[in-house]
């Protein structure tokens, strides 16, 4: 199975546990803080998936404009019934590996989450991510740790059901069992991902490989932290 029918084949199964995913509403927090958005502010994100961060972005910043990509047909196709309500948000189809048909110093921001591990070309990505900020322009990169799990995303989710009421709880209980098969299917797909790397496929970089991928390509003000409870790094670096 390629890559891009891997993740065709579990598009709607991702697109359900990202919705329910308290720790990855609380990414988007996070990312949202990183970006440090403006009135009129043009962003790109790079590996959109089915479009829950753009419909996160559009209702809480309705005065920018946000264009999705990725280069699986039915996360796109999901992306866009999302998202068919915000006239600022658009997505596209496209290769991360090769170039993005935009002009240079287009955005003012790009976003990439939970993609680039996938693609092993990283140091031509972030090139082109280059080429593509405007001078000032800001990239955050939201990525997976090498030593991530689950495990601590799920242990969140749980956590965070000890603060609600009791209604609350047993409605959080619910939905759990309620989108268990999803995550499975999720699981299964990440198992996979997980053995591709082995195989050279995909790559989870250390903070120090992160830092000199984003030397060398020329950015600046690199800050690295952790968001997704803990299991992805949350980049922010400028051009």
């Amino acid at each position: 199975m390629t890559t891009s029918k891997l993740w065709d084949y579990c598009a709607f199964a991702y697109n359900r546990t990202i919705k329910n995913s308290v720790s990855h509403q609380l990414q988007f927090l996070d990312i949202l803080k990183a970006l440090n958005l403006d009135v009129g502010h043009k962003i790109l994100d790079a590996g959109c998936g089915t479009g829950n961060f753009e419909k996160f972005l559009a209702e809480h910043e309705s005065e920018i404009e946000i264009i999705g990509l990725d280069f699986s047909n039915k996360m796109i196709k999901r992306a866009k019934k999302n998202c068919r309500k915000f006239k600022n948000v658009s997505f596209q189809r496209a290769n991360l590996r090769k170039k993005i048909d935009f002009e240079k110093s287009s955005f003012d921001r790009i976003t990439c989450i939970n993609a680039l591990f996938t693609i092993n070309e990283n140091d031509l990505v972030l090139k082109e991510f280059y080429r593509l900020l405007k001078p000032g322009g800001r990239v955050v990169i939201a990525d997976p740790r090498p030593d991530s799990t689950m495990k601590e995303v799920i242990k969140a989710y749980f956590n965070f059901l000890k603060g609600k009421t009791k209604k609350r709880k047993l409605l959080g209980i619910f939905k759990t069992f309620i989108i268990a098969p999803f995550v499975l299917v999720v699981l299964i797909s990440s198992s996979v991902i997980v053995l591709l790397e082995k195989k050279g496929n995909y790559h989870f970089h250390s903070k120090e490989e992160y830092k000199k991928l984003l030397t060398e390509t020329g950015l600046v003000n690199i800050v690295i932290g952790e968001t997704l409870s803990g299991q992805d790094w949350l980049i922010t670096a400028k051009k």
